[in-house]
């Protein structure tokens, strides 16, 4: 939108609304992030001691903004993944924990290995609990990635 209206006198204003809005967006999920994952990060604001061209040369260079839009990025990406893969794995978990109350000839598990035993529904729920221990324990992975890539975008300049 900014690069459309940028031959309009809206455009400078609806770029640094957009910077403005990266800005906010980096230092609340980072309040966040600090809070449920207990990493050690402070994002930075431009300061606005020195005055408006000041604060408006801060936001456009300043690295502060430029690494919370690429952190933003990281999480859009990593949120997405997560929630498919999250969604997929347990589904796949809840469906062959239950497979020993209603296995039979009509179970089919990746197109070749029929449930049609008491036995095999067992082992397919003993499989599901495991799928679902593994999406947990990956969870737990990506929830420590996210705070190592957030102290490391993120941390306070000193």
């Amino acid at each position: 939108m900014t690069l459309g209206l940028s031959i309009t006198l809206l455009g400078p204003i609806a770029f640094v609304a957009t910077l403005l809005a990266v800005v906010a967006l980096a230092w609340l999920d980072a309040a966040v992030t600090e809070g449920l994952l207990e990493a050690d990060v402070s994002p930075g604001f431009p300061e606005t001691d020195e005055g408006l061209l000041a604060f408006l040369r801060e936001l456009t260079v300043g690295r502060a903004t430029w690494l919370g839009a690429i952190y933003l990025l990281w999480k859009t990406v990593l949120g997405f993944l997560g929630f498919v893969g999250i969604v997929v794995a347990l589904s796949l978990a809840a469906s062959l924990t239950v497979a020993p109350l209603y296995y039979g000839e009509h179970v089919v598990v990746a197109g070749w290995y029929a449930i049609d035993s008491l036995g095999r529904a067992l082992v397919a729920a003993v499989g599901g609990v495991a799928v679902g221990y593994l999406t947990l324990v990956l969870v737990n992975l990506g929830g420590r990635l996210s705070a190592i890539v957030a102290e490391g975008l993120l941390a306070a300049e000193e």
